[in-house]
């Protein structure tokens, strides 16, 4: 497979979409545009650049945030009063992300989600179509967030 370049899909998605208006700006600017963008993130492989990785990683390791997590929830170093039985435990709060780094990872992936919907944005600016653009936007990935 030699020759093959890796590209984060979002980087397609913003190439083509960037194409797609640039063609419709020339060919059919007087005729209304729908556009589906569907992104894959932040479903797995959970992979992002390693720039964004790295800016989340900066905030902390895992095994760093998830004891501030048990601290906060048992009342830790705060004066609060210690977790009885009723009070959801840190590992109840994590337990979606039990694959060591997930959490920064998935927060890796969201902001660059994020970003990239914000690149589209401007290719909508740039071409004078964003006054009259409806977005909507949805997840079903409501189980992680």
């Amino acid at each position: 497979m030699s020759g093959l370049v890796q590209v984060h899909s979002h980087e397609l998605y913003v190439e083509r979409t960037r194409q797609l208006l640039q063609e419709h700006s020339n060919l059919h600017s007087d005729l209304p545009l729908f556009l589906l963008l569907s992104l894959q993130s932040p479903h797995s492989p959970h992979e992002t650049p390693d720039t964004y990785l790295q800016y989340f990683e900066e905030l902390g390791t895992f095994s760093q945030l998830q004891t501030k997590v048990h601290a906060q929830l048992r009342g830790g170093g705060g004066g609060g009063t210690p977790s009885d039985t009723t009070t959801p435990t840190a590992d109840d709060f994590i337990s979606v992300f039990d694959e060591p780094g997930m959490r920064l990872k998935h927060a890796a992936l969201l902001y660059y989600m994020d970003e990239t919907i914000g690149r589209i944005v401007k290719e909508f600016e740039n071409h004078n179509m964003w006054q009259d653009t409806l977005v909507v936007f949805a997840s079903d990935n409501g189980g992680c967030a």
